[in-house]
């Protein structure tokens, strides 16, 4: 583990493994350095999803999920992990203000641009409707001044 460690401290490699099992390769060598080397990605790329399995046609099945489904709504399962995993510190902080920075919340200031393409939108279809309708007026006057021969 820690050739891997040193490998991806001098840049030269990344290490793709679980969140939690990275979150202990953090927490292990921050403990025996003292200092904060790593930074997890600001993107999950996979979930992480636990289940279990039960026999099939188990009567056990409804009840089981019913159950989780408490637990999961009653808070539970995230008490549970935050007693598990490693305790925010310091680096944890550390990497996820890079995150913090990525989660941009949109304002007025930021959809200008938007807002103006809409406006030059709008004012260049109003201008060709109205000039369409200036031709076609203009057409229909000039067709009625015009007199046609009638030809059998």
């Amino acid at each position: 583990g820690s050739a891997l460690l040193q490998r991806v401290r001098l840049h030269r490699h990344v290490i793709i493994d679980w969140k939690i099992r990275l979150s202990y390769l953090m927490r292990a060598d921050r403990l025996k350095a003292a200092n904060c080397d790593f930074a997890l990605s600001a993107e999950d790329f996979f979930n992480e999803k636990v289940a279990m399995i039960v026999p099939a046609g188990s009567p056990y099945l409804p009840v089981i999920n019913k159950e989780l489904d408490r637990m999961h709504k009653a808070g539970l399962i995230r008490r549970w992990l935050d007693a598990y995993l490693p305790k925010k510190d310091r680096c944890w902080k550390a990497s996820t203000m890079t995150q913090e920075v990525n989660n941009h919340t949109v304002n007025l200031s930021d959809m200008q641009g938007s807002f103006f393409v809409l406006f030059l939108g709008f004012f260049t279809a109003s201008t060709v409707l109205v000039l369409e309708f200036l031709y076609n007026r203009r057409k229909r006057r000039s067709d009625l001044v015009v007199i046609k021969p009638y030809v059998e």
